[in-house]
């Protein structure tokens, strides 16, 4: 989400630092986002909106991999044991 990239500097460093590029969403790099920058230029974009564009991206590339973010359940308990742990 564009609000996201742009308060998150520090996320986008490591993102950039690990040799990944970190991109705004909704942006002109996929279907997806073509279509919501279509209707609303201006558009902050959403969770849904990121997530799509990232698994279209994903899927369209050999060098890339999709993980999803804190909704699923491996990422759940990984979270659980950190807490855990901590």
């Amino acid at each position: 989400m564009r609000s996201s990239y742009d308060e998150r500097v520090h996320g986008r460093d490591v993102v950039e630092i690990l040799g990944a590029e970190a991109v705004s969403s909704p942006s002109e790099n996929t279907g997806t986002g073509r279509k919501v920058l279509l209707k609303d230029p201006k558009s902050l974009g959403s969770l849904g909106i990121a997530n799509s564009e990232a698994f279209e991206e994903a899927v369209g590339r050999e060098d890339c991999v999709f993980a999803w973010g804190t909704v699923m359940n491996n990422v759940i308990l990984d979270q659980t044991l950190i807490g855990l742990e901590a």
